[in-house]
């Protein structure tokens, strides 16, 4: 029997903390940044969980890369990859982690601006003000968008919201 868990959330919210406890069960562990999810059909792994999943694709298409996607395009691409993935996986559990925007949230986000360019001439107060107001805004598409997107998916999904 092989099972695969997907994790979706906007960054920050939890998604690897979520995925530790299925690695500490002893998961093979898939972290996607890019819209390449072949190696969750290819792996010989039975128990896989993925941090991001295929759904995302279509979000960060459309903010990152300006590739706008049709209802058609989405629900045919959708279809397809569930289809391999119900074909390779005896069970697919879907998480979606919520998280409102919130001092939390900030926090989180200051502190790995704060990593990511203390010391960098890069590094200012409105640099860091500029981050986190993009940021609040990919957070609010984020799920304003996935809400929509994940109507299209065959699989159940559970919504967690997150402390």
């Amino acid at each position: 029997m092989s099972k695969l868990i997907q994790v979706y959330a906007s960054d920050r919210v939890g998604k690897s903390t979520f995925c530790q406890k299925y690695r500490d069960g002893g998961y093979e562990y898939h972290h996607f940044s890019r819209s390449d999810y072949s190696s969750l059909l290819t792996t010989d792994a039975n128990y896989v969980v993925a941090d991001r999943g295929y759904l995302e694709q279509y979000f960060y298409d459309t903010l990152y890369r300006g590739v706008h996607y049709t209802q058609e395009q989405m629900c045919s691409g959708i279809k397809q990859f569930e289809r391999q993935l119900a074909a390779k996986y005896h069970q697919v559990e879907t998480f979606w982690l919520y998280k409102p925007w919130d001092d939390i949230m900030i926090q989180r986000h200051l502190d790995e601006l704060s990593e990511m360019f203390t010391g960098s001439p890069l590094f200012s107060q409105d640099s860091i003000e500029a981050q986190l107001t993009k940021r609040k805004d990919e957070h609010i598409k984020y799920y304003q968008y996935m809400n929509q997107v994940r109507k299209l998916s065959m699989f159940t999904h559970t919504i967690i919201t997150t402390k």
